[in-house]
Parts: structure tokens; C-alpha cells; sequence
């Protein structure tokens, strides 16, 4: 796999502001309310497989982080993105779920929310070992199952939500990962009586993932607002 990236370091007065669709109606001084992450990197990378449609970059940054005795800290790495759609309410909202889905015990990658240059970013802290892990998307594990090729004219049809039913999403997960099939469907269920407790309106208010080593080897199923 091809993973070049390239890193930006921040400077003062360069801007990294994103293009916003839409503004909520009830707007705030959002300075006043969510910290600004001052000292970081931001990579616009191409190694990352993304899910959606909304801005995303990757950041470092080495944050002070409450309950450490010393204000040097290791660097965190998350994946940061502005709501564009409503501006900020989708990240909001996001925050607000993934506290709530960790109160329900859900293995969920953990957030925070930052004003970088200005804007309200809902940070997804990056979760894997580049080096020994990868994230498993819902289509990787469909293409497996269906072909590559059926999956392909499913999503140009535009016709998954009608084409998969939960039967069929079980059958995907014993396809790929027949060793780990319980665990996964387990959280799968768990995804969407969350999902429905909230009442979500998009197909997936949380993003089920495989934090896998390779297709056969799939050691845990990860929640993320992405």
C-alpha cells in the first residue's frame, strides 16, 4: 500500500480553514467555549481510507491532558473533522454521542472538540498501529463476500440500504472473519440498538470497523463518529 503523506507544520497566520456547506441557525462564540489546540501538526495524507464526505485531516498534537503529573506529553495522533453541514452542530453532535456511547460501555475511539484556525473541529483520536493494524471498511468485507463487481453496481445504484438486510450483514462478517463471526456481530448489534436509541438520522451515526492485522485476523470491532 502506498502511504505517503505530507506534514504540515503549523505556522502563525497560516490558515487551514475549511469550506462550510452550512451554518445552524444558533450560532455561539464558539472561542469562548471550546478550547483552540495550539501546538500541532496537520498532515494532508492519502494513506488514510476515510469514510464520508466531510473535511478530514490528520493531526498530531502533544496536548496537556488532566491527571498527568508532568505538562511534557507523549503525542496523540487524531483524525480531525469539520461538520460542514450545519456547521458546528454535526460535530457537536458527534461529541455528545461518543461521551454517551462510552457511558453504555460501547469500545469506542475516543474524541475530543478543538477550534483549529478558527473553526470547531470534532477530533477522532487515531486509534491503530500503522505498522501492524489496519481498519477494515464495511465495503471490504461486502466486496469479499458478494464480488467485487456486484458490490461496485450495488453502490452505483445507489440501492445498499434497500440490498442489505441484517441477515445478509451477518453473512458478510462469517464470510471474512468466520473465526471472530460472534464477537463482531455481537458489536454490530450493539451498533445499532445504539444508533436506534439515539435515533440517528443517517445510515450510521458510529462507524463499525474491524481493527484487524489482515482480512483472516481480526482481533476487535471499534466504534468511531467518522
Amino acid at each position: 500500500m502506498n502511504r505517503r503523506k505530507r506534514i504540515v507544520q503549523t505556522k502563525a497566520g497560516k490558515r487551514e480553514r475549511k469550506e462550510i456547506k452550512y451554518f445552524a441557525d444558533y450560532q455561539l462564540k464558539w472561542e469562548t467555549l471550546i478550547p483552540q489546540l495550539k501546538n500541532y501538526q496537520l498532515a494532508h495524507v492519502d494513506f488514510l481510507s476515510i469514510p464520508g464526505d466531510a473535511p478530514k485531516d490528520f493531526i498530531r498534537d502533544s496536548e496537556h491532558r488532566p491527571g498527568h503529573r508532568t505538562r511534557k506529553q507523549r503525542v496523540e495522533r487524531y483524525i480531525a473533522k469539520v461538520g460542514s453541514k450545519f456547521y458546528p452542530n454535526e460535530s457537536l453532535t458527534e461529541q455528545l454521542l461518543t461521551r454517551i456511547g462510552q457511558l453504555f460501555g460501547l469500545t469506542i475511539a475516543d474524541s475530543k472538540l478543538r477550534l483549529i484556525d478558527g473553526q470547531v473541529r470534532f477530533l477522532s483520536r487515531y486509534f491503530l498501529d500503522r505498522h501492524n493494524e489496519q481498519l477494515i471498511h464495511g465495503a471490504q468485507i461486502f466486496e469479499q463476500s458478494l464480488g467485487k463487481d456486484e458490490y461496485t453496481q450495488l453502490a452505483d445504484d445507489k440501492s445498499e440500504s434497500e440490498y442489505f438486510t441484517f441477515q445478509m450483514v451477518c453473512e458478510a462478517i462469517r464470510t471474512s472473519f468466520s473465526e471472530f463471526e460472534i464477537t463482531l456481530v455481537k458489536s454490530l448489534v450493539e451498533m445499532l440498538a445504539f444508533d436506534w436509541s439515539n435515533r440517528a438520522q443517517r445510515s450510521t451515526s458510529l462507524q463499525l470497523g474491524c481493527n484487524c492485522s489482515d482480512l483472516q485476523g481480526a482481533v476487535a470491532a471499534v466504534f468511531t463518529g467518522l
